[in-house]
């Protein structure tokens, strides 16, 4: 999905670019022909963006989903619903199982990384909808919740490695009392470049 996803920013960069040059200048005919091009990769990558979370979420619960007593199935999900752009009340209690299964610093570390690019895509993405003058509040939203959980995954980290880097020293008392917790999963997709929530 984190390289679907840095296709699908570089499309819509290439989109607005396209789109300022025909606005501008105009366009030949084979720039006409690449923004067709463009916009029905966007398109194709839509509906994968949209089909994906369907069968991650069947690979984790193979996996043992939040049963799993191993920390990647849980990282899984958490990379999963950070790409949603899911709130924090459901954000915690996953961060709470992949803190209380924690039992290696490179297993964060990569997980880290990941979120961190998936976060660096959806600020591309509200660059490009800045730029086109279209409603940013969502996704502003979305990133604001990106970044708190970044600050947690961090803040657990420091307690992971202050704590002799054992299971669960990732956990304070907070995340503790959510280990157990059943996560509330919200439905999203994806339309013109911004991420919509279903009901």
């Amino acid at each position: 999905m984190i390289r679907t996803l840095d296709q699908y920013t570089d499309l819509l960069e290439e989109r607005v670019c396209l789109q300022n040059r025909r606005h501008l200048e105009g366009l030949d005919a084979q720039s006409e022909s690449s923004l067709h091009h463009v916009e029905a990769r966007l398109s194709t990558l839509e509906r994968s963006l949209a089909s994906q979370p369907i069968l991650i979420q069947i690979a984790l619960r193979m996996d043992g989903d939040r049963e799993s007593l191993d920390f990647w199935p849980h990282a899984g999900e958490l990379q999963l619903a950070f790409t949603q752009g899911q709130c924090m009340a459901v954000m915690e209690p996953i961060l709470a199982r992949a803190f209380a299964t924690l039992d290696a610093e490179f297993k964060l570390e990569i997980l880290l990384d990941n979120v961190s690019r998936i976060r660096d895509q959806h600020a591309r993405m509200l660059d490009i909808l800045r730029r086109q003058a279209g409603k940013a509040d969502e996704l502003e939203q979305v990133l604001e919740q990106m970044q708190a959980v970044l600050a947690e995954l961090t803040a657990g980290r420091d307690r992971f490695v202050a704590g002799g880097k054992t299971r669960g020293s990732a956990l304070n008392e907070f995340y503790r009392e959510l280990a157990g917790a059943e996560p509330t999963r919200a439905r999203f997709f994806f339309s013109n470049g911004r991420l919509i929530s279903a009901p």
